[in-house]
């Protein structure tokens, strides 16, 4: 049988891009049961690989071992502290001509001298990528998976002793789709202070309190009744063992904070100017963001918070072309 003779490091490295499954079986001689067997067999090995469609539509994409639908947890070990203070920022953008790199800076530097140790970045930390013929593709300025990698490793502020814990987001996931890379795992690796969550969404454990990170995906014409709906409504289905003292949303642009069955949701603002979609879209979007302080009991229970949304009120259309780089200690 060919799939005895199969390389399967090849097989693998060659999915990384969506493929066309028939197109696959003809490059490694497979059948379309082989095909089944080594994808199953993959699969059962702990390699996420999507099957998307059915018969002649059907593509194949390589996710390695990072599972996009299941939930994420990560701890935060803060030690004895009874505080738990973190920078709250969204959808810095970076690779469009209306990211504000300037404005995130700032707000780097605000936690830092108010001793904020962690950030917490609720997705599309990039701008992501768009086909040639879309009327979006002439407001990037780094329109390739690499160069955008490339970007936020050397451009997103550095300050020594602060962690950054990040999800991807809906734009984010473009390089998956389109390149089957996940630019969470490639900014992680050559970034030490840059903690990876997953994407989408992560269960964060901060000693007994428990925050859910995520980013909301939302369709152009939900925006009328997002804002405040969409969280309710997702809040309100939650299961009681699902609960959790803190919901932080990123992805609906606007500063709002509102406490629903005993859980405290913040959505956070965006970090980017009004891009020519969120114009079209008619999005209305605040830009800031926010410093949070969660206060801890002794045996590090969750008692309250206080979420503080500073606002910029301008933003530079030629930012990406002027805004330094922000590095506050240590690293070269």
């Amino acid at each position: 049988m060919a799939i005895d003779n199969l390389d399967i490091k090849k097989f693998k490295e060659y999915i990384r891009k969506e493929r066309n499954c028939d197109d696959v079986c003809e490059r490694f001689d497979l059948n379309i049961l082989e095909f089944s067997t080594v994808v199953s067999r993959l699969r059962n090995s702990g390699i996420n690989i999507i099957i998307s469609g059915v018969g002649e539509d059907a593509t194949v994409l390589n996710l390695d071992e990072r599972n996009l639908n299941g939930d994420n947890i990560h701890t935060i070990d803060i030690g004895d502290d009874t505080e738990f203070k973190a920078l709250l920022i969204s959808d810095t953008r970076f690779g469009s001509k209306y990211q504000q790199l300037s404005r995130v800076n700032a707000a780097y530097e605000q936690a830092y001298k108010k001793g904020y140790k962690y950030a917490i970045h609720l997705g599309d930390i990039t701008e992501g990528l768009y086909a040639l013929k879309s009327p979006y593709y002439q407001t990037l300025f780094e329109d390739t998976t690499e160069d955008q990698i490339d970007y936020v490793v050397e451009h997103y502020p550095y300050v020594e002793g602060m962690t950054t814990y990040f999800i991807t987001g809906d734009q984010d996931a473009t390089h998956t789709t389109k390149n089957g890379i996940d630019i969470g795992r490639a900014i992680a690796k050559r970034r030490e202070d840059m903690v990876y969550l997953g994407n989408m969404r992560c269960l964060l454990n901060i000693r007994k309190m428990k925050i859910l990170a995520q980013h909301l995906k939302i369709g152009a014409f939900d925006r009328a009744k997002t804002i405040s709906l969409k969280p309710q409504d997702a809040i309100s289905s939650m299961r009681s063992e699902e609960k959790v003292d803190v919901i932080l949303d990123g992805h609906i642009l606007v500063d709002q904070q509102f406490t629903e069955r005993e859980m405290q949701e913040i959505s956070v603002p965006s970090l980017v100017a009004t891009t020519p979609r969120i114009r079209s879209n008619a999005i209305v979007h605040n830009v800031g963001y926010i410093l949070f302080n969660a206060k801890l009991s002794k045996d590090g229970k969750f008692i309250e918070k206080e979420a503080t949304f500073a606002p910029f009120y301008t933003t530079d259309k030629e930012d990406y072309n002027t805004a330094k780089v922000l590095k506050i200690g240590g690293r070269k």
